[in-house]
């Protein structure tokens, strides 16, 4: 996924302080391998903007996700 975003407009940085999901695997680390999405001005979209999906009701904060 991240290979198919590294030709866009998204940028991504380390999660700090996010621990890998497996915390006993050989090999996990305590942070920068997860990774979280900068902000992003979705009127650079233009009006592919509408074919985006609503964002889950569980993670939706008001005024956050808004175009």
């Amino acid at each position: 996924m991240i290979r198919f975003l590294s030709d866009t407009n998204v940028k991504f940085r380390a999660y700090p302080k996010h621990p890998d999901y497996f915390a006993d695997a050989e090999g996990a680390t305590l942070s920068g391998r997860a990774l979280e999405p900068l902000p992003f001005n979705g009127a650079s979209l233009g009006a592919d903007f509408r074919r985006l999906r609503d964002p889950l009701p569980q993670i939706y904060y008001p005024g956050r996700h808004d175009g």
